[in-house]
């Protein structure tokens, strides 16, 4: 899915969700392959990657529906049982006796456009919306540091102001808690108690789709892309993280924040491979590695190339101090932009005392990254779909 839909706000986004339950309802769970248009099943930006709107969206539908190589889409529901499934999709809740028949007594043409309309602009949509963002987030995990109500609050606010998810996910990743910040925003690494590989496991399942916690030991052993330092990358980024208790200005109580400490590369070897260490800078799955600018050559701020084994550390690789050059790889020094030969890994430079758990949030929400793509779009999917 086109990451644009995901840099919409939340009413957006559920609209396009609406729209593409009825695509997937069609196709019996599944959607229309590309080369039956051409181009990606789920292409909902236009040529210059900007958001469809309503009715270009209601368009792009009916095309997919009508190129639709599985057989013919179902045909309409019901008005009482589309009445009813638009508001458990949208707030969850069924209409009463009034608002089912007043729908029902409505012979407007565009009856169904309006009380979608109508719900997303309800309270009732803003409260439901941030308690399905609460369980597919938190997972119902103890309020030890924030409040459930001041949580549910922050969240509700950001669906009533259409807060971009991409914006908000990455308020998640990288809030620390602190009184001038949405305290509720750090919940996130707050309830997780700062665990590093709780966050990593969390981080991995919740947004990029893939549970990694075998891989903690080892490489799946069928699965060709459920690799090690697929964990490992992840739990270096969140190594240097822990929570510390810091005073309030003003009072004589104290307030628990998350902070982040310097910290270097990861040392892992497979529980099949005993004695063979290898070695990883923060990584993304899916991504590049993050390494410190002192490690790499040329220009701080733009493209470099760095050697890097695997079974080397980046700085034995980048100085060449270990038994020759490994492969060389492009590196991009943030600040700088990105490029790659296509045949080479991408390596993102970190800059000194800058925060790895943002560079990272960065890579998950920067709208290129196609793991945490597509799992947000099954995630809102099957909400809407139920």
């Amino acid at each position: 899915m086109v990451m644009t839909l995901w840099c919409s706000g939340l009413c957006s986004t559920v609209l396009c969700c609406v729209g593409l339950a009825a695509v997937i309802e069609a196709n019996d769970g599944s959607s229309p392959p590309a080369e039956a248009t051409g181009e990606p099943a789920t292409q909902l930006s236009t040529a210059d990657n900007r958001p469809l709107d309503q009715p270009q969206l209601n368009a792009r539908i009916e095309q997919l529906l009508s190129q639709n190589p599985l057989g013919p889409p179902a045909g309409p529901t019901d008005p009482a049982t589309l009445c009813r499934r638009t508001y458990l999709a949208l707030v969850g809740i069924l209409p009463d006796r009034q608002q089912l028949k007043a729908f029902l007594e409505d012979s407007g043409e565009d009856r169904h456009e309006r009380l979608v309309d109508e719900l997303i602009g309800s309270e009732a949509f803003n409260r439901y919306w941030s308690v399905q963002l609460d369980w597919l987030w938190m997972e119902r995990r103890p309020n030890t540091h924030v409040p459930q109500a001041d949580w549910l609050t922050f969240l509700e606010r950001a669906v009533a102001d259409d807060q971009p998810l991409t914006e908000l996910i990455r308020q998640l990743l990288t809030a620390t808690g602190e009184a001038q910040q949405p305290r509720a925003a750090a919940r996130f690494f707050l309830d997780r108690e700062g665990d590093p590989n709780a966050i990593a496991r969390d981080v991995g399942r919740i947004f990029l789709g893939r549970d990694l916690q075998c891989a903690q030991c080892h490489d799946h052993p069928s699965i060709e892309d459920y690799l090690q330092q697929d964990y490992q990358g992840l739990l270096a980024a969140y190594l240097g993280g822990q929570l510390k208790e810091i005073e309030v200005e003003g009072s004589d109580s104290k307030l628990t924040v998350y902070t982040e400490q310097p910290a270097g590369d990861v040392t892992f070897e497979s529980v099949f491979d005993r004695g063979n260490s290898r070695r990883i800078w923060p990584r993304v799955p899916g991504g590049y590695e993050l390494l410190p600018p002192e490690l790499m050559t040329g220009q701080p701020n733009g493209i470099a190339t760095v050697s890097v084994a695997t079974d080397r550390s980046a700085a034995e690789a980048a100085s060449g101090a270990a038994s020759g050059p490994g492969p060389s790889q492009t590196v991009l020094a943030i600040g700088g932009s990105a490029a790659s030969d296509g045949t080479t890994n991408e390596v993102a430079a970190t800059q000194s005392g800058s925060s790895r758990r943002a560079q990272v949030a960065l890579q998950l929400t920067g709208g290129e990254h196609p793991y945490f793509n597509r799992n947000l779009a099954n995630q809102l999917i099957g909400l809407v779909l139920g």
